[in-house]
C-alpha cells in the first residue's frame, strides 16, 4: 500500500518528538524566517512571506505601526560547529551485541 501523505507531512510527524524544535523537510534560510518574520506556510509546505517586523519602512509603507524596537527582536546565532546524532523516528530499534572486531 502507498503512502499517500505529503513527504514533508511525514517527515515532519515522524520527528515531533526531537528535542530540537518543529522539523521542515524543505530548506529555509534564517533571513526568511525568524523572530519579527510574519508569514504563512501554504498546503504546499512553501513559506509566503507577509510582513517583517524589523523593517520599519515595510511596515509603514503596510499601513502598520511599529510594535517594538528592531533591535529587541534580534537574535543571537551560534558561530560555531554544531554536529548532530543520528535522527530516526520512535520506530527505529537498535540491538547492542557487544561484538569487537581488529582489522590490521
Amino acid at each position: 500500500m502507498v503512502n499517500e501523505k505529503r513527504l514533508d507531512i511525514v517527515y515532519a510527524e515522524q520527528l515531533k518528538d526531537h528535542p530540537e524544535g518543529h522539523a521542515l523537510y524543505k530548506k529555509f534560510s534564517a533571513h526568511k524566517i525568524a523572530p519579527g518574520i510574519c508569514g504563512y506556510f501554504d498546503s504546499d509546505g512553501d513559506w509566503h512571506h507577509i510582513l517583517d517586523l524589523k523593517n520599519r519602512a515595510q511596515v509603514l509603507a503596510n499601513g502598520c505601526q511599529p510594535l517594538l524596537d528592531p533591535e529587541s527582536l534580534k537574535v543571537d546565532t551560534e558561530t560555531g560547529t554544531i554536529t548532530f546524532g543520528p535522527k530516526h523516528s520512535l520506530h527505529v530499534k537498535g540491538v547492542d551485541v557487544g561484538v569487537k572486531a581488529k582489522a590490521s
